[in-house]
Order: structure tokens, then C-alpha cells, then sequence
């Protein structure tokens, strides 16, 4: 039970448009096509059915859905899954840390290294260039609806999370909340 709380299942879903067969009908009649909200990975998700395709709501729009209510225990877990995986999906939306002002940097943000500090354009690494294919983060939406609260710390976190997001994109990201209980 402890081990659930600390640390909590979470997915982040996106949508797949899939065909729906009426089940009265004959095999030859048309089929309708939905769109439905399902996780990238895990139990529930489709990603071994290869002829349905996951993708995200739209560039730079994520969803993300925790399996339990956002608490002490478990508030570090989600601003540090939620940080990642931005890291991992998006790009940077402004200048690069290394142009901005020592004294603007945080106290633990050391900076670059000096090896990296004359790199120029020209010389962009394969990394580098996937990265800028990669969207901007727009939006992020919590799916809330399993969550049965939030304590203080879980606000904290959230709002952590959104700091640390907003430092990532070098601008403003908007948090969203869906399926909340009151």
C-alpha cells in the first residue's frame, strides 16, 4: 500500500482514431471511425496493435493522467515525470541558457561548459538537429478524474512543475485540469 502511494502508476495518453463496426449490421456495411483517449504505455495501452497509431492531441499538447491522488509521498515523482518527459517530447522555446546573464541563472544552473560555449551553428550534432524538429510545449493537461485529492504539497508540486516547464520553454506553458472531483 505504501509502495502504491509513493509510487504511483501514471501514463500519458494520446489519441488514435480507430474504425467501429456496428454489431447489428453485416460485415460489408461501413464502418464509423472514433476517436479515443488511450495511453501511450502500459496495461491498457495499443501500442503493440500496429495498425492503430498513438499520437499526441496536437504539437506540443500533452496529457497526462496519475493513477492516484497527488500527495506528500509522491509529489517529487510527479514534477520529475512531468519535467522529463517534456524534456524528452519538446525543444527549447527561447535562446539557449548559455546566452542569458550569470546572475539570471539559478544558483545550482552552473551553466555551460567552456568547451561548449563557442559552438557554433554550423557545427550542430545529429542530436541537435532531431531536436529541432521537435515542437514547442504548449499545453499541459492533468487528467484528474482517478485522483480522489490533493494535499499542499501536491499544489507545491504542481506548481514546481510548472516552474520547472516554463524555465524548459523560456516562456509561459498553460496547465490545464480536467475531471476534477470536488
Amino acid at each position: 500500500m505504501l509502495i502504491r502511494i509513493a509510487r504511483p502508476r501514471s501514463h500519458w495518453v494520446g489519441v488514435a482514431t480507430v474504425q467501429v463496426n456496428p454489431m447489428n449490421s453485416n460485415p460489408n456495411s461501413p464502418s464509423v471511425a472514433r476517436t479515443v483517449f488511450v495511453p501511450f504505455t502500459g496495461d491498457h495501452s495499443i501500442g503493440n496493435n500496429p495498425y492503430v497509431k498513438v499520437r499526441h492531441v496536437a504539437p506540443g499538447v500533452f496529457i497526462y493522467r496519475p493513477d492516484e491522488s497527488i500527495t506528500y509521498p509522491n509529489a517529487y515523482r510527479l514534477v520529475s515525470e512531468v519535467y522529463n518527459h517534456i524534456k524528452v517530447c519538446t525543444r527549447r522555446g527561447g535562446p539557449p541558457p548559455a546566452s542569458f546573464n550569470a546572475a539570471d541563472r539559478p544558483w545550482n544552473d552552473p551553466g555551460p561548459t567552456w568547451w561548449n560555449r563557442k559552438k557554433a551553428r554550423d557545427d550542430m550534432d545529429h542530436e541537435e538537429l532531431i531536436n529541432e524538429r521537435k515542437p514547442v510545449a504548449h499545453a499541459i493537461i492533468f487528467d484528474l478524474g482517478v485522483s480522489s485529492h490533493i494535499d499542499v504539497s501536491g499544489v507545491q508540486a504542481l506548481m514546481d512543475a510548472k516552474t520547472k516547464v516554463e524555465y524548459w520553454r523560456q516562456g509561459p506553458v498553460e496547465f490545464h485540469f480536467a475531471n476534477l472531483q470536488t
